[in-house]
C-alpha cells in the first residue's frame, strides 16, 4: 500500500515511439512528471509521504531530490520553465477552508530538479 513499481519511457519523435527509460524508487504512488531536458526527468509520487525523485541520466539512475514527511500531500503543477528552472506545488494550494489544516507549499529548482526548495512568503 502506497508503494508501487514505477517504469519511465521517453520518447524522441513527439511520442511516435517510447523506450524504456528506467525505474524511480519504489515508494509512493506516482503523481506527475516533467522534464527539464530530455535527461533531466523529474518524478513526483506521494503516499505516507512526499517525494520528487530526480534522474540526470535519462532515467538510468534516480535519486531523491526532495522529502516531506507531512502526511504525503500530493504534488500539483510540476513543470520547468527552462531547462534548470522548476517549479511544483505541494499539498493543497489553499489555506481557508482546508480540512487538513495543511497550507500548500511552493517549491522551486534551479538545477534541473537536482534539488528543490520551498519557498517562503
Amino acid at each position: 500500500m502506497g508503494s508501487v513499481q514505477k517504469t519511465v519511457y521517453v520518447s524522441d519523435n513527439l511520442g511516435a515511439t517510447w523506450a524504456r527509460a528506467g525505474a524511480p524508487p519504489f515508494a509512493g504512488d506516482p503523481w506527475e512528471i516533467a522534464a527539464g531536458t530530455p535527461t533531466e526527468l523529474t518524478v513526483a509520487a506521494a503516499s505516507g509521504a512526499s517525494w520528487l525523485y530526480h534522474s540526470a541520466d535519462g532515467g538510468a539512475q534516480w535519486s531523491t531530490a526532495y522529502k516531506s514527511i507531512g502526511g504525503g500531500a500530493a504534488f500539483n503543477d510540476l513543470g520547468f520553465t527552462t531547462t534548470a528552472d522548476g517549479v511544483a506545488v505541494l499539498g493543497p494550494t489553499y489555506q481557508d477552508g482546508n480540512p487538513y489544516r495543511m497550507p500548500g507549499r511552493l517549491l522551486l529548482t534551479g538545477d534541473g530538479g537536482a534539488s528543490w526548495t520551498a519557498v517562503r512568503f
